[in-house]
């Protein structure tokens, strides 16, 4: 079997990860780099790297350390094509299971998080991710036992301790999540580190106020956004993007939400003559999308239609890369 990392990557990874401040980041431009040099090499290609479970690995590590919803988002995409070859990998189980936690997708992260300690039992950050997940759905005694568990295989782990403490003071995911690596109180998080634990665990009642609201045509969520069309009338149909999952969605005000929406006409309409006069454009422009991010921000699509026939698209839309 082709191996894509050499000893001499490995040990780089490795000394990154041991003593590097803020390691993610370098390790992150090391590995495309080396992606990028050995595909032109002709080494290996993009396809044997994606299925190669020492480079998904490392690659997630680098991803999930970055600590935002979207290198959450791309940690689970490098990790999704090597399940097959991650038999008896405890590491690779509790960072599938991490990353889909923080893709909201819970119920997933636990079934992984049960069988990473069934691969291989010995590794205690699966049972660090089992006890939490066992706690939040309400078995606190499984959660407990789970996590002293992993204390017989990191005894005197911090992070462990803690956790047990944690579950015995019936604190929630979101709380264990916002402590282990900084200690400090929600407020003095990074926005950062916030947003992709609010997008955790999705208040469904909450969530289910908020469709009502926006009463979309269609509703496609965590891919990785969410994503909808409205009814703009005459026909006419409005694509609208929330840069989030629906966990996080679902932590907003429903009355934000309505306010919002009620006037995303009205905005519009502004928005298009500050463009129209901003570019000299004199033709009338047709609103295509709306785009709502993380901070509340709102923007809008428009395409300008010239004689000749020419297209000029005036926005900003995020991407998940």
């Amino acid at each position: 079997m082709k191996r894509i990392l050499t000893l001499e990557a490995i040990n780089t990874l490795e000394w990154m990860e041991d003593g590097y401040p803020n390691y993610h980041h370098q390790m992150m431009a090391y590995l495309q780099n080396y992606l990028q040099q050995g595909i032109a090499a002709g080494r290996f290609t993009r396809e044997e790297a994606e299925h190669d479970l020492d480079f998904s690995l490392w690659m997630a590590c680098a991803c999930m350390n970055a600590g935002t919803y979207e290198s959450y988002y791309r940690a689970w995409l490098w990790l999704r094509d090597t399940e097959k070859k991650a038999a008896g990998c405890g590491i690779w189980y509790y960072r599938y299971a991490r990353a889909v936690m923080y893709l909201g997708r819970l119920e997933e992260a636990l079934r992984y998080a049960e069988e990473g300690v069934r691969q291989q039992p010995e590794n205690p950050w699966c049972w660090l991710m089992l006890g939490r997940l066992r706690s939040h759905f309400g078995d606190r005694e499984g959660g407990l036992a789970a996590t002293r568990h992993g204390f017989s295989y990191a005894p005197g782990d911090g992070e462990l301790h803690r956790q047990e403490q944690m579950i015995r003071e019936g604190c929630t995911l979101e709380e264990i999540e916002s402590w282990p690596l900084t200690g400090l109180p929600w407020d003095a998080l990074p926005q950062d580190k916030r947003d992709s634990i609010s997008g955790i665990v999705c208040n469904r009642e909450n969530l289910r106020r908020i469709l009502e609201i926006i009463s979309p045509l269609s509703w496609k969520p965590d891919d990785p956004y969410c994503t909808f069309t409205l009814d703009r009338g005459e026909g006419k149909v409005l694509e609208g993007v929330f840069c989030m999952n629906e966990a996080f969605l679902s932590k907003w005000d429903a009355d934000w939400i309505r306010e919002t929406f009620a006037g995303l006409g009205e905005r519009a309409l502004a928005d298009e003559v500050r463009l129209k006069r901003r570019h000299h454009i004199p033709h009338d422009a047709e609103l295509r999308q709306v785009i709502i991010r993380r901070d509340q921000s709102v923007f809008f699509t428009y395409q300008f239609d010239e004689t000749p026939p020419t297209t000029e698209q005036l926005f900003e839309r995020p991407v998940c890369p």
